[in-house]
């Protein structure tokens, strides 16, 4: 089955490996005989999980299996709203972006994420607001960033890879 198309699709996709291959086709993928040796038939079913991220429900059957057809298919987008709903919150997180940022850091730009200013949040660091400015300027530097908000969104965003 071709591994990378129910990436381009952009939703649900729901395939099948003789919807690329023939039968004498599949058994001589790399696949078939690297990985899924044992598998004659499946239907992979996928679900978006972000920019460049999948989650993949495999359904092999195995040599001597009756194939899988219209009627499996069928009951299975059925089902794939459910199972959709189910995988989505046991799924594992995307790996976490790798943000050079010292703890204090981390906190200075927390506190700039609330909308407090320098002094407010020197006030609550219990450190002068040249203590703050040098924080955050180290800050952008690390992020390659030049304002407050990019380095909010650099740090803190949910959809950033």
């Amino acid at each position: 089955m071709s591994c990378i198309h129910p990436d381009h699709v952009g939703g649900r996709a729901l395939v099948m490996h003789d919807d690329f291959y023939s039968e004498r086709q599949w058994l001589a993928t790399q696949m078939h005989r690297d990985v899924l040796l044992d598998v004659y038939d499946e239907m992979l079913l996928t679900f978006p999980d972000g920019p460049g991220r999948t989650v993949r429900l495999l359904f092999p059957r195995g040599r001597g299996s009756a194939h899988f057809g219209d009627r499996e298919r069928l009951a299975l987008a059925l089902l794939a709203p459910h199972l959709e709903r189910l995988l989505m919150t046991i799924r594992t997180p995307p790996p976490e972006k790798e943000v050079p940022l010292t703890r204090r850091q981390r906190e200075v730009l927390g506190l700039v994420r609330l909308g407090l200013a320098n002094k407010q949040i020197a006030h609550q660091l219990d450190v002068s607001p040249g203590t703050v400015r040098k924080h955050l300027e180290n800050a952008y530097g690390a992020l390659g960033v030049q304002s407050r908000a990019a380095a909010v969104h650099a740090v803190f965003d949910p959809d950033r890879e």
